[in-house]
């Protein structure tokens, strides 16, 4: 029995027929913990986005703590840009 045997559906996209923000977040984390960076970026790029920043903030909040608000703000605006684009490009495709 695989994980992948037991993801959650996307209520959104069934309902509607097209894909939501989110849409490919539980594939995208399952390829990032098989390795699979490139794989994960092509379900859903905001995954690896949102851990990049809170790579970053952990890094910038024992180093330069007056760095935290730019750190989550730049990480914050990635992450949304990227799930926007996906859920763009996803519509045009």
């Amino acid at each position: 029995m695989a994980v992948d045997d037991h993801l959650m559906s996307c209520s959104y996209k069934s309902t509607l027929g097209i894909e939501c923000f989110g849409c490919g977040t539980q594939r995208a984390f399952l390829a990032l913990t098989r390795g699979d960076i490139v794989g994960s970026f092509m379900f859903n790029p905001g995954v690896i986005l949102f851990l990049l920043t809170l790579i970053a903030f952990f890094i910038v909040y024992f180093r330069k703590p007056k760095w935290i608000t730019r750190v989550i703000t730049i990480g914050a605006l990635a992450t949304a840009f990227g799930m926007i684009g996906n859920f763009v490009f996803k519509l045009m495709t």
